[in-house]
């Protein structure tokens, strides 16, 4: 099993794969408590970050940020507000971000949004999931009692 911690004192992240060594992955100003995300060859992680000094301004301000485990380096730091969950697309080419919102799939060569989806309530806490499935072309959300299952194949170029 893979873990990342975030130390709050030393502000680092570090990432422990039951194959490697530990490695540590450069400061963030304040690594969050929350899902981080791995791509499916278990090179790239994404881990959410507030930025701020007061709880308010870390919601507003809060990054994704996407480390390539391999170099122990920044790949791309996604401006999401507070992310609550996040997935790789099967190749790894792009990333969805699910937050108070709404939904954005991100291409993570270039830093931008591909795809944006709305929610119907701003703050709703029955965010619970986020997948793509195997071939890329569609994007399952649970929320409290139902699922979404949104086409993305245009975003993803699947």
């Amino acid at each position: 099993m893979d873990h990342v911690a975030a130390d709050r004192i030393s502000q680092y992240v570090s990432v422990c794969p039951h194959d490697t060594r530990r490695k540590n992955i450069p400061p963030l100003e304040r690594a969050l408590n929350s899902v981080t995300s791995w791509s499916a060859d278990s090179k790239r992680v994404a881990v959410p970050r507030a930025v701020g000094k007061t709880p308010h301004e870390r919601a507003k301000n809060g990054t994704v940020v996407v480390f390539d485990v391999t170099t122990s380096k920044t790949v791309v730091e996604l401006p999401t507000g507070r992310a609550r969950r996040s997935a790789f697309t099967p190749d790894g080419k792009h990333l969805a971000t699910m937050g108070p919102t709404g939904l954005v799939i991100w291409d993570l060569s270039t830093g931008k949004q591909v795809f944006q989806a709305g929610c119907d309530a701003n703050d709703s806490p029955y965010r619970r999931a986020i997948a793509f499935t195997p071939d890329g072309k569609r994007l399952v959300t649970a929320h409290g009692t139902h699922g979404l299952v949104w086409d993305v194949s245009a975003a993803t170029g699947k």
